[in-house]
C-alpha cells in the first residue's frame, strides 16, 4: 500500500520481478500459523473457512525457544486486549472492489463487541525492523477500511500493529494503535480510493522513498534507485567545487540520511541474493569490471537452549562474572514478570508488570536517551 499510494510506477513494475523473498520466511510464517492454532484450539477463535492449513514451512523446520517465546506472548497479548465475551477470527481474508481497483488483506485477528459495533484488529510483525506505528501505517488503513466493508454495521475498528521483537528499550513501540470511528471510518474508504485513483493515473511515475523503496521487490532494478547511486559518479565542474564548503551544510546533511534510507534495503537485499548467485557460479561481475567472490568466515553465535546455557554458566562461573556476561533486555524481563506473576504488563490495575519492574528492578538499572531521526 506505502508502494502504490506513493510510487505509481511501482504498481506495474512489480509485475516484472518475483517476489522479494525475505530470510525471516520461515520463522514468521511458522510463528503466525502457531498463533492462529493455539488460539482455536485453547480459546474458542474462529478459524478460516475449510480450517487453518498447516504451517507452509519446510518439514525440517524446528522452531527454537525465542521463535516460541513470539508465539506465547502474542497469545498472551490477545487475552490481555480482547475482552472475553468478543469473537475472534484469525487469519481473516478480506477483500473490497472499487470501480478502478481490488483492495485484498489478509488480517491475522479481527475481533467483534457481543454488539458488532466495535471491531479489534492486529497484526503480527515478527521481523526485528521496526515498522511505521499503525497511526502512520497505510496496511492498516487498509485493514480498517476492508473490516467496515465486511461488517458495514461496525462503527469502530481498533487496529494494532504488535512486533514482539522490536524493543521498547531502544525507544520503538512494540505495540501501536489506530482508531477510526464515525465519520473518520465512514470516510477513510473514498479517501483511500481517491488517493489510489491518482496513483492509476500516473502509471510511469516513479518516485522513490524511504517508505516504498522499504521491501519493493524492484528496488533492486528500479530506474530510480539506481539514479540514486549514479549520482555518486559525476564530473566536477566549477560549480561543484564553488559549493564545497569545509562542513557541509544542513540541507546537505539531510539529503544524505534520506538517500541512505532509499537505498538502504535495496542494498541489503542485493547482498543476500549475489551471495546465492556466487555459491553457484563462484563470481559476479560488475559493469567495471570487479569480480565479486566470498568467503566463509565464523559468524555470530545463536543461543539454542538458553535455559540449559544459563544453567551451566552458573556452574562455571560466579555470580559477579555471570551478570556482567549476560545481554540484559528490559522489555523482555518485564515480559517474564508479566507472565510468571500472571499480571498484565500494563494497565490500570493496582499491580501489573510495569509497577513491579518500577519497584524491585528500576533502582538496578538507569535509561539513558536514544536519539531517532524521524522523517516528515
Amino acid at each position: 500500500m506505502d508502494r502504490a499510494l506513493s510510487c505509481p510506477a511501482s504498481i506495474g513494475l512489480e509485475l516484472l520481478v518475483d517476489p522479494r523473498d525475505g530470510a525471516e520466511g520461515h520463522e514468521g510464517t511458522w510463528v503466525h500459523w502457531a498463533i492462529a492454532d493455539r488460539l482455536i484450539r485453547l480459546h474458542g477463535a474462529i478459524p478460516p473457512e475449510g480450517g487453518l492449513p498447516p504451517a507452509n514451512v519446510p518439514a525440517s523446520y524446528k522452531p527454537n525457544p525465542f521463535t516460541a517465546w513470539l508465539v506465547d506472548w502474542a497469545v498472551r497479548h490477545v487475552l490481555e486486549t480482547i475482552p472475553p465475551d468478543w469473537s475472534i477470527m484469525v487469519e481473516v481474508e478480506m477483500e473490497h472492489a472499487y470501480g478502478r481497483w481490488t483492495n485484498k488483506g489478509h488480517a491475522d485477528i479481527v475481533a467483534f463487541s457481543p454488539n458488532g459495533k466495535k471491531a479489534k484488529g492486529k497484526d503480527w510483525k515478527t521481523g526485528r525492523d521496526p515498522v511505521d506505528p499503525a497511526d502512520e501505517n497505510e496496511q492498516v488503513l487498509s485493514y480498517e477500511t476492508l473490516i467496515k466493508h465486511e461488517w458495514p454495521s461496525v462503527e469502530e475498528v481498533e487496529f494494532q500493529i504488535c512486533q514482539p521483537l522490536v524493543s521498547e528499550d531502544d525507544g520503538f513501540q512494540r505495540v501501536s494503535t489506530s482508531v477510526l470511528a464515525g465519520a473518520r471510518l465512514s470516510n477513510a474508504a473514498p479517501s483511500l480510493d481517491a488517493r489510489m485513483g491518482a496513483s492509476l493515473d500516473n502509471p510511469r511515475q516513479l518516485n522513490s522513498g524511504r517508505k516504498q523503496c522499504n521491501y519493493c521487490a524492484v528496488a533492486r532494478q528500479c530506474p530510480a534507485v539506481i539514479a540514486e547511486r549514479e549520482l555518486m559518479k559525476m564530473t566536477l565542474t566549477d560549480e561543484h567545487l564553488a559549493a564545497i564548503k569545509r562542513q557541509p551544510d544542513d540541507t546537505t546533511l539531510a539529503d544524505w540520511l534520506v538517500a541512505g534510507k532509499i537505498i538502504d534495503r535495496p542494498l541489503k537485499d542485493a547482498n543476500e541474493y549475489a551471495k546465492e548467485r556466487i555459491k553457484a557460479m563462484g563470481a559476479i561481475v560488475a559493469s567495471d569490471g570487479t569480480q565479486v567472490t566470498q568467503k566463509v568466515q565464523k559468524g555470530a553465535y545463536e543461543v539454542t537452549d538458553p535455559a540449559g546455557l544459563w544453567a551451566t554458566l552458573h556452574e562455571l562461573l560466579p555470580e559477579d562474572k555471570l551478570a556482567m556476561a549476560a545481554d540484559w533486555s528490559m522489555t523482555r524481563i518485564r515480559d517474564g514478570i508479566a507472565e510468571h506473576m500472571n499480571i498484565n504488563k500494563t494497565g490500570k490495575n493496582a499491580v501489573t508488570a510495569e509497577t513491579v519492574f518500577d519497584a524491585r528492578v528500576r533502582s538496578h538499572v538507569e535509561q539513558g536517551d536514544r536519539v531517532v531521526m524521524q522523517f516528515l
